[in-house]
């Protein structure tokens, strides 16, 4: 079976890190003002994305590091984002806010992937086990 070249992963984590980090600007800047329950769904339907297509990758064989590394872009992308949202106006944004952001981005990029990896993981085995005839069910 073949497996992905990391660098591939880490170009598309690259990818989506600058689109959802261009995104996320152009939203502040040109002051789009969603409503709270959009601005959630936003946030979980992307979440929904990245388990996707960590769970993908899975299926395909690949490693729980390929898929974290493509979780990893748009969660940083998202965390690093985050701090800039908070300040208005002359309020300094210090070096330790973009570390814990950071940190917390690498978490939730963590966890994502590791449903993602298990889900695809299950998948593979419901369809082998299928595929066998095999069944508990008597």
């Amino acid at each position: 079976m073949s497996r992905t070249d990391v660098g591939t992963a880490a170009a598309a984590s690259v990818t989506a890190f600058f689109v959802v980090f261009a995104a996320l600007t152009a939203n502040r800047v040109l002051a789009v003002d969603l409503p709270t329950s959009s601005q959630s769904a936003i946030v979980w339907t992307a979440a929904g994305a990245v388990v996707a297509a960590a769970a993908a990758i899975s299926y395909r064989g690949y490693r729980f590091i390929d898929g974290w590394l493509v979780a990893l872009g748009p969660v940083l992308g998202f965390a690093v984002h985050l701090p800039f949202t908070l300040v208005s106006g002359d309020q300094r944004l210090s070096l330790a806010v973009f570390v814990y952001t950071g940190v917390g981005g690498v978490l939730v990029a963590t966890v994502l992937a590791a449903v993602g990896y298990s889900l695809g993981r299950a998948v593979v085995e419901a369809v082998a086990a299928s595929a066998s005839g095999g069944s508990d069910d008597g």
